[in-house]
């Protein structure tokens, strides 16, 4: 899931500039629990535009990404390893 965030980081950024999205942060306060919304709007645009949000992403994608390979290497039928 994180490697297809970093893969929408594009997209992601042109959503949070048009306008619509703030009509959509503004249009929250008239909604339950608004204010908590509204703030939380707040700090996904910020996570979005950060620069440490996104290197944070990629260095977890690099991390995981050979374990998973792992993962699926030994979970299957036949021994990935043979016996001693």
């Amino acid at each position: 899931m994180i490697e297809r965030l970093v893969e929408v980081k594009q997209a992601l950024n042109m959503v949070l500039l048009d306008a619509e999205w703030d009509g959509f942060v503004g249009g929250l306060f008239n909604r339950q629990n608004g204010f908590r919304a509204h703030a939380r709007a707040g700090l996904v645009r910020a996570d979005v535009r950060s620069d440490a949000f996104w290197m944070s992403c990629e260095n977890f994608v690099q991390v995981v990404e050979p374990v998973l390979v792992a993962l699926r290497e030994f979970d299957n039928s036949t021994p990935a390893m043979p016996r001693a």
